[in-house]
């Protein structure tokens, strides 16, 4: 039953979209030349600009990689040169420690 509304509603969406297409060419074949090409030229710079938007997004993408790869670089020389402070500081309080040791 589920599966039968859901085809029935498919249809119809599909039916109504068919017709206002066709709508559509209709009013479009009874549109006057120049009218076609001033709507033709709306549509060519809707999508011109569609395109330069994504262009803009896409180069703020690649910028916050490259971004977050400097960034990434950056916290682990820093991760990198805490390690090894903690690795000398080990070494130092082994090194008292022994010292400190009697035989």
């Amino acid at each position: 039953v589920v599966i039968a509304a859901v085809a029935v509603a498919v249809g119809t969406a599909v039916r109504r979209a068919w017709n206002k297409m066709r709508k559509k060419r209709r009013e479009e074949e009874e549109m006057p030349l120049h009218v076609q090409v001033e709507e033709l030229r709306k549509v060519n710079e809707e999508i011109a600009e569609g395109y330069h938007r994504l262009w803009r997004l896409w180069l703020d993408a690649v910028e916050a990689k490259h971004t977050a790869e400097m960034e990434s670089k950056r916290w682990m020389r820093k991760l990198k040169d805490t390690q090894d402070e903690m690795f000398a500081l080990r070494r130092e309080m082994e090194h008292i420690r022994g010292r400190m040791e009697v035989p």
